[in-house]
């Protein structure tokens, strides 16, 4: 899921002349996708065993089921996420690539980045399955540290992070672009509507990435077990038939 998440953003960002910089990259793979991949294979098994049979096949109906959901959500939330933003705000085309290769900051690269960062986040607690298998996920302190401390680090990147940080991570200055005034190809609507409002901009970046969490974990905990029930049932007595 998490190669599915990064190639939506990176698609995504290549049409428009962008992509994710070094240090967005180094930062998703080396201190948050890796740590959190361990820290979610460490978690113990149940005490007990169960009746309830695990999955036996990656192409069974619930498998395909999540992961198709998944990735439908994912990518409504970040490509429609920004659209929604760019049509509230409205903003010139700034993305470029230069001659090294390397992304200038652009609104498109800060916007997908921050989404696609807050939903690498929290697939490790949408599709995380304790219960019957393996124990609560609040039972592993080290991960839950470790999700905590993704969540804090990516909402400060979002809303509180200073230029410095900005500038490390290539995001893009909202709340700059609205003081220095370059919004003159702007119609004077938009311009009355917004004026120097472009930093709100990161704020309904947060408050998108929640309801994407949000979207995902009942999709996920509510509408997949039930097709897995129903999977199993229809599984079973198929099963009855064939020994009938």
């Amino acid at each position: 899921m998490y190669s599915v998440l990064c190639y939506i953003a990176a698609i995504f960002l290549m049409y428009h002349s962008s992509n994710v910089s070094d240090m967005q990259g180094f930062f998703l793979d080396l201190f948050l996708i890796y740590p959190l991949e361990w820290f979610v294979s460490q978690t113990d098994p149940m005490d007990e065993l169960t009746y309830e049979r695990p999955i036996d096949s990656l192409f069974s109906f619930p498998i395909i089921i999540s992961l198709f959901g998944q990735f439908i959500i994912s990518i409504v939330f970040q490509y429609g996420g920004y659209y929604y933003l760019k049509k509230k705000f409205k903003w010139k085309n700034l993305c470029m690539v230069t001659e090294e290769g390397d992304p200038e900051p652009c609104p498109e690269n800060t916007i997908i980045y921050i989404i696609n960062q807050f939903q690498l986040i929290f697939s490790a607690i949408t599709l995380y399955k304790s219960k019957p298998f393996r124990r609560s996920i609040l039972t592993k302190k080290m991960l839950m540290l470790y999700l905590a401390t993704g969540i804090i680090f990516t909402i400060y990147l979002t809303i509180f992070c200073n230029e410095r940080i900005k500038f490390a991570f290539d995001l893009f200055d909202f709340e700059l672009y609205g003081e220095e005034g370059k919004v003159d190809e702007i119609d004077e609507k938009t311009r009355k509507r917004n004026g120097n409002n472009y930093y709100m901009i990161n704020y309904y970046l947060l408050i998108i990435s929640i309801i994407n969490a949000i979207v995902n974990i009942l999709f996920e905990w509510v509408f997949v077990e039930y097709a897995k029930e129903y999977w199993w049932e229809k599984k079973s007595k198929k099963t009855k038939e064939k020994i009938i």
